[in-house]
């Protein structure tokens, strides 16, 4: 891994369901940072096509970003905790071959309810290491310290929330995002699982946090969201 390269793409991927309520929702990852980086919205649209991403798109069109569209799964009416991953995943793995196909050499995931620290961009970069995250105190995540950084850092090593972690090309570049029904892993542990096993740890900053909304996270089903999925017939239903 170079330690030169600088073009970076913050990538998110967003469901029609968090907008209609509290902007943090679907805001937070377009915190403008001290870094030169890239936008990019992977939308997952139902039959109301781009009408619910409207606000997201104005300010995302304000910060110079692009955004890539795909559609919600047929036959499903509502997204819940067990069919959600699929969109999760395809969203990211959309993120991962745009910045292939655009010479990127870093993505920094970040969901769409999670900000950023400021200088999350450099200070990850200073760790030298090809995949590493900012820490997210609500998901409560620590590990043993990694070797040979200042004690000022508080650099961990354990798996990551995907929202808010900082991949090199030699790694999103041969790892998918995935989720393994069978031996209970959604997609966060099955990356980092799968990065290590490349021999490549996630390393946590934990001196660099970013922030998710809201602080506490209840199951899909009861953080009050729309989570229907609409038909072009219902798209003009309220």
């Amino acid at each position: 891994m170079r330690t030169d390269e600088t073009k970076v793409l913050v990538g998110t991927t967003v469901p029609p369901y968090v907008f209609g309520r509290d902007a943090r929702y679907w805001s937070g990852w377009l915190r403008p940072l001290s870094a030169q980086v890239d936008y990019l919205a992977v939308l997952e649209r139902d039959g109301r096509g781009l009408a619910p991403f409207a606000p997201l798109l104005k300010q995302l069109e304000a910060a110079g970003g692009k955004f890539l569209t795909f559609a919600a799964p047929e036959g499903q009416t509502e997204y819940t905790t067990a069919n959600r991953l699929a969109g999760i995943c395809h969203g990211r793995n959309a993120v991962q071959a745009y910045a292939m196909a655009h010479y990127y050499d870093w993505i920094l995931f970040c969901d769409a309810d999670v900000t950023p620290h400021p200088d999350q961009v450099q200070r990850l970069r200073a760790l030298f290491h090809p995949v590493c995250a900012a820490h997210v105190p609500t998901y409560c995540l620590s590990g043993p310290p990694a070797i040979g950084y200042p004690e000022a850092w508080d650099v961990q090593s354990h798996m990551s929330t995907a929202g808010a972690v900082f991949v090199h090309r030699d790694v999103f570049s041969r790892v998918t995002w995935r989720w393994d029904t069978a031996k209970g892993m959604s997609d966060d542990p099955c990356y980092h699982a799968d990065a290590l096993a490349l021999g490549y740890p996630t390393y946590v900053r934990h001196d660099t946090v970013a922030t998710h909304f809201p602080e506490r996270i209840p199951p899909l089903e009861e953080r009050g969201h729309d989570r229907r999925i609409r038909t072009p017939s219902e798209a003009d239903q309220p």
